[in-house]
């Protein structure tokens, strides 16, 4: 589990609303096809392509082999260090993901390779695809897996991303020397002082998948502006957390692409057409470019990074992203608004509670020890604004008072008053005879029923 806050000197914009999973748990099927459509036909998904790439990768594949049919039923798999989530939580996981061809990827925890085998289908060849793994035999099974796969299938290595597999932790990571990625899954539970750190490897416009805090939430970037982040929770959730770290070097270093001629389809759109625009340039005898050697541009072109060519934001774009951050301040305003209501509600009936079992326990104490008693907890009672209620020292007091006022009609004479005063001293008297019978008739009724009860 996790506590999913921000680090210092980064806020974190966070609007949280509910979106409960339709039909979860009951999507099982016999095989991969009966898996996906039970999960299409309960709504649980409902991107096209994510659920073609759910079809083209077999999930029993990814499963030890003593697994059999039951890797497509709608539950988790945990055989000893291999893992994996129940088929309605990848579903919902990698919808949200919203991974589009061309996305360069990156897999936290990425297991026996399952999701990273799919995603490289959504992303296509070429895409950048780096997957991190810290257990060395769940690497080791991913790995062979990803490759027997790809050389099985018809498309294989022509339509899916290459993916890197790099055995480590991911806190263990150089965040400063690593790429930054449009998509971003975890798969597993991050701890709380780690949420901060993995979205500052998302580029702009990049989305973040993963359960923090026993919640799985979708975390964006908008701009580089490190304020400029909303955070969305999808649903509850409970993975196993992520291993933490144990080394005190940043050992991990995940590789930015260098441009060559053979990495180029790797690079975004932008930068292959200005490259291209280049090329074609320099072709041209007439263009001052044309008297650089020919192999000096590659060379210069390798020392590029991948957002040289990404075009400047335009006003409107600005404008956008301006709006979603201030729509996503006003729903966290709300969604405060209503927890802080949701809290003084409960604060207010658990109140009303207290105050109950206080009065119940003076007049515990009241009847077991007297005012003694109830003084003792009196003071401790007021800390909190509770009222023990009446006691005896106050009836009794109500009663001295009631004699005094019976004295003075007496003394003026009031006839009528007088007869009601000697009335009620007369019923004074009488309530203890009376009670005293009643407690003789009950004795006497025990008595009755014990030898009742004896002779049977």
């Amino acid at each position: 589990a996790s506590r999913g806050t921000a680090s210092a000197g980064q806020r974190v914009l966070k609007v949280s609303w509910s979106c409960p999973l339709a039909m979860a748990w009951r999507s099982s099927g016999r095989s991969n096809d009966e898996l996906v459509t039970a999960l299409q036909m309960n709504g649980v998904l409902e991107d096209v392509e994510l659920a073609h790439a759910l079809r083209a990768v077999d999930r029993g594949f990814f499963t030890p082999p003593e697994v059999g049919e039951a890797a497509y039923r709608d539950s988790p798999i945990r055989i000893g260090n291999l893992h994996l989530s129940a088929p309605h939580m990848y579903a919902t996981a990698l919808e949200t993901l919203a991974m589009r061809p061309g996305c360069s990827f990156l897999n936290i925890g990425s297991g026996t390779g399952y999701v990273s085998t799919v995603m490289a289908f959504v992303a296509g060849k070429g895409a950048v695809h780096h997957s991190i793994e810290v257990k060395q035999d769940v690497h080791d099974f991913a790995v062979e897996r990803c490759k027997t796969f790809a050389a099985a299938n018809d498309a294989g290595a022509d339509s899916m991303a290459q993916v890197q597999f790099y055995c480590g932790n991911v806190f263990d990571v150089d965040l400063n020397a690593a790429m930054k990625y449009d998509r971003i899954y975890v798969g597993a539970g991050c701890p709380a002082n780690k949420q901060a750190d993995l979205a500052g490897l998302l580029a702009v416009g990049g989305i973040l998948v993963g359960p923090f805090d026993d919640e799985l939430l979708k975390i964006q970037r908008l701009s580089e502006d490190p304020d400029s982040v909303t955070v969305q929770r999808i649903t509850g959730v409970c993975f196993a957390p992520l291993v933490p770290s144990t080394s005190p070097a940043l050992s991990l270093r995940l590789p930015i692409p260098v441009w060559h001629q053979d990495t180029h389809v790797l690079y975004p759109k932008q930068f292959r057409d200005s490259v291209r625009t280049l090329l074609l340039v320099l072709q041209r005898p007439s263009s001052p470019l044309a008297m650089l050697p020919k192999h000096l541009v590659p060379e210069i072109l390798s020392f590029t990074s991948r957002e040289w060519f990404t075009p400047e934001l335009t006003e409107v774009e600005r404008l956008r992203m301006r709006l979603h951050r201030e729509v996503a301040a006003r729903r966290q305003a709300e969604e405060r608004a209503l927890t802080a209501e949701r809290l003084r509600m409960e604060a207010e009936r658990q109140r009303e509670m207290y105050q109950f079992l206080c009065q119940r326990l003076s007049a515990t104490l009241q009847h077991a020890g007297g005012d003694a008693a109830l003084a003792v907890v009196e003071p401790f009672a007021a800390v909190f604004g509770l009222d023990l209620g009446g006691h005896d020292g106050a009836a009794s007091d109500d009663a001295s008072s009631d004699e005094e006022d019976a004295d003075e009609l007496l003394e003026e004479g009031d006839p009528l008053a007088a007869d009601d005063a000697q009335q009620q001293e007369q019923d004074g008297r009488a309530e203890p005879n009376n009670l005293q019978q009643n407690f003789s008739e009950e004795g006497v009724g025990r008595d009755t029923e014990m030898r009742e009860i004896e002779a049977i």
